[in-house]
């Protein structure tokens, strides 16, 4: 079958950049900076859609200084994830709660494989944790997602 794309998808191997460097060189965006690493296009726009989801304004660039859009095909060994830089803080904070929820192992609700600590992606059906979904930030969670 077709394996999921970003099985590999894993916030926990995402770097904070906790000293914000600003991006002078790039006058486009001469209020970003610099939030974090990652390793891949999939774990960069994982973070970009949350901060997304919070109205951060943010972009992805791989290493080298180039803009990436999701459905583009890239080749580089980093990729920067950068925000406004007002909402640098907010953004660090954001990506730490995110990577303490992923944490923890999680069960797939569709197809009730068990899923490793730090993963985003079921590896067996590519379905994606969703982040109230999580046992253990409540005492009836597990019950309250398999009653769904």
């Amino acid at each position: 079958g077709m394996e999921p794309q970003n099985r590999d998808l894993d916030p926990n191997a995402i770097v904070l950049m906790a000293v914000p460097l600003p991006q002078t060189q790039d006058r486009t965006h001469a209020g970003f900076t610099n939030l974090a690493v990652c390793g891949s296009v999939d774990e960069a726009y994982f973070l970009a859609s949350h901060l997304d989801s919070r109205s951060i304004a943010c972009f992805v660039r791989t290493e080298q200084g180039d803009t990436v859009y999701p459905s583009g095909e890239f080749e580089s060994d980093e990729y920067h994830v950068l925000v406004d830089s007002r909402e640098h803080t907010a953004a660090a904070k954001l990506l730490i709660a995110l990577q303490q929820k992923y944490a923890n192992a999680w069960e797939c609700p569709k197809c009730r494989n068990r899923i490793d600590s730090g993963r985003a992606v079921c590896w067996s059906c590519g379905t994606e944790r969703m982040l109230e979904n999580f046992v253990g930030d409540h005492p009836d969670a597990a019950n309250r997602s398999a009653r769904r």
